[in-house]
């Protein structure tokens, strides 16, 4: 909590990584595991014991185009409230 209102709040966010687990190519017929699957174990193994987060997801509407991951990383944010 700041002592006073110039106190400037630091937020450090890790980075999160969304991977369909539903995609698959066009014309790839529907197996029981999905390429997307596939890709955010590995995924997650490689980021195990890091600030990394991944979250398997059922959608990041770009079917059609094969396993589809996503990035989210806010930058160290300063805010700095009103005196």
């Amino acid at each position: 909590m700041p002592e006073t209102m110039t106190d400037v709040l630091n937020i450090a966010v890790a980075p999160t990584i969304y991977i369909c687990t539903t995609c698959r190519p066009p014309g790839e017929p529907d197996s029981a595991v999905r390429p997307g699957v596939i890709l955010a174990t590995a995924v997650a193994q490689a980021a195990a014991g890091t600030e990394v987060d991944v979250r398997p997801m059922r959608c990041l509407g770009n079917c059609g185009r094969g396993a589809s991951a996503a990035r989210e990383r806010l930058v160290d944010l300063s805010v700095r409230l009103p005196t």
